[in-house]
């Protein structure tokens, strides 16, 4: 399994979210098969966007691309620097 994690520190919840549904079919095309939202637990300002990938090469070309760049943008990114990273999976365990 391949990932692409993007860390933000956020103003409004909602406003990334709309941004997350309204860029679906984009992901989708570029080889994104499914993601999920996470909020720290002590800091709701706090997300992480974790998207599946069918291929290394797709992930890492999301990541890179202009569209990403300006997705993160608007969906009102607090910090200057989002941190975008691409993991493979090394080891998998049911526990």
């Amino acid at each position: 399994m391949v990932y692409v994690v993007l860390e933000h520190e956020i103003y409004d919840f909602e406003a990334l979210r709309q941004v997350y549904v309204d860029d679906a079919e984009r992901r989708r095309r570029m080889g994104c098969v499914g993601g999920r939202i996470w909020r720290g637990a002590d800091d709701a300002d706090t997300v992480s966007v974790v998207l599946e990938w069918d291929t290394v090469d797709h992930a890492r070309e999301f990541a890179g691309s202009f569209e990403t760049e300006q997705a993160m943008h608007w969906a009102t990114v607090k910090a200057p620097t989002t941190r975008v990273t691409v993991y493979e999976e090394a080891h998998s365990s049911p526990f």
